[in-house]
């Protein structure tokens, strides 16, 4: 197997994830981009002189003496009939690096099938972990019935008539980043997202960045809910409300009017991301509240040529609680 690394455009790198099996938003071309903010460089590979060929984006830090490290937040696909660890082998050849590491997270069903797959191409399942490998799944072409709780305070929010629901076309970086900031000292949680971390989003993903907002009588922003789309899919990305918008109910309503829009412009697949039901049930409550499924993926996954480096990439990954 070779893999070559491409250099086309962008509307044909998403035109070739839109006709492949692995498809979905992470293997977008904006994605990559959106992750350089965090000093990642963007290496998208093509398997040659194949009718089918392997089409992958990597997210890849090198370093001195030949050691380097790659990332890839979400892969659909694994093909079978491939020997040991060839794929990984070519990845390695690919990008000219003489120690690697490797994490994969695969959104495949997790069952025996895709397992044995795994096991048989040399994957070790990784002891740190970037992400969550369960989701919440909302299918537009299935009938979803809310919650009584979700249905209430729909009702409640939609009582009030002095707040407007806005598709926000231009979204500012700023006012964002100032709501989550607002949200983080009030509920006392850790930063969510960086100034630069919105602004990248917003300036890569442009008009596939959905984002609906909730203004009171003083036209200030009390909540907002945003997506990414790619392929009729949907990747929930933004969450806040403000205390005013929370005691308003204003989530309910903002997300409501989003999952509208997506389904009227054709998206089949809202993906709510992962929610640890335990360490914060009222999220899950509420996602799970619209009529979405859980849903497990085999998750992340590793290889390395380098004993060594694997165990200091999960030592910096449990200690850090990240890749950066």
């Amino acid at each position: 197997m070779i893999l070559d690394i491409w250099n086309g455009t962008k509307s044909q790198w998403d035109d070739l994830q839109k006709r492949s099996i692995s498809s979905n938003i992470y293997q977008s071309y904006s994605w990559g981009e959106y992750n350089k903010i965090s000093g990642w460089e963007v290496f998208r590979l093509v398997e040659r002189k194949n009718k089918h060929p392997i089409a992958i984006s990597l997210l890849v830090k090198k370093f001195r003496l030949g050691l380097g490290v790659v990332w890839c937040p979400g892969y659909s696909f694994l093909k079978s009939g491939l020997k040991e660890s060839i794929f990984q082998e070519a990845i390695k050849k690919s990008l000219n690096i003489k120690f690697l590491y490797i994490r994969i997270r695969f959104l495949m069903n997790s069952d025996k099938i895709s397992f044995d797959l795994i096991k048989s191409q040399k994957w070790t399942k990784c002891i740190s972990k970037l992400s969550a490998n369960k989701t919440l799944i909302y299918e537009f072409s299935k009938k979803n019935n809310l919650s009584k709780n979700w249905k209430r305070n729909l009702i409640r929010f939609n009582k009030n008539n002095h707040h407007q629901i806005i598709n926000w076309k231009n979204p500012k970086s700023q006012e964002i980043y100032l709501l989550y900031k607002k949200m983080e000292d009030y509920k006392n949680i850790p930063t969510q997202f960086t100034y630069n971390q919105i602004d990248s989003l917003i300036k890569n993903f442009k008009e596939d960045l959905i984002v609906m907002k909730c203004v009171n009588e003083s036209g200030e922003i009390i909540s907002l809910r945003a997506a990414i789309i790619f392929n009729e899919e949907a990747l929930d990305i933004f969450s806040v409300s403000t205390y005013e918008g929370r005691k308003t109910y204003a989530g309910y309503g903002t997300f409501s009017a989003l999952l509208e829009f997506c389904k009227k412009i054709g998206i089949q697949i809202y993906d709510l991301g992962g929610v640890d039901k335990k360490r914060n049930k009222s999220v899950y409550n509420f996602k799970k509240g619209i009529g979405s499924f859980d849903k497990t993926y085999l998750g992340e996954y590793e290889w390395s040529n380098s004993y060594i480096l694997r165990i200091i990439v999960n030592i910096y990954v449990i200690f850090y609680k990240g890749l950066k």
